[in-house]
């Protein structure tokens, strides 16, 4: 989990530009990035809840990139949360 949390993080960090608009060229991009975000806090909520504390930060992270990016309308539609409660 920890893996896939840092590797989504990774795109938003260096392909600003390729996840700044939902667009043409750039929307299978960003709703692969949308599904695997959900898709991961789907996993995350199975695990017990020690971890959550550890993923904690990484998940803020990710949530809050992915709600300020031109994924936020498929994030929207996923039912992707805009925080990460422990």
């Amino acid at each position: 989990m920890e893996l896939t949390l840092r590797l989504l993080n990774r795109v938003f960090e260096h392909q600003p530009q390729l996840v700044s608009r939902l667009h043409g060229p750039t929307q299978p991009l960003l709703q692969h990035l949308a599904k695997r975000t959900h898709d991961a806090l789907r996993q995350t909520e199975k695990l017990h809840t020690d971890y959550h504390l550890e993923l904690t930060e990484a998940i803020q992270t990710l949530l809050q990139r992915l709600w300020q990016s031109g994924a936020a309308p498929l994030a929207r539609e996923l039912g992707v949360p805009k925080t990460f409660g422990v």
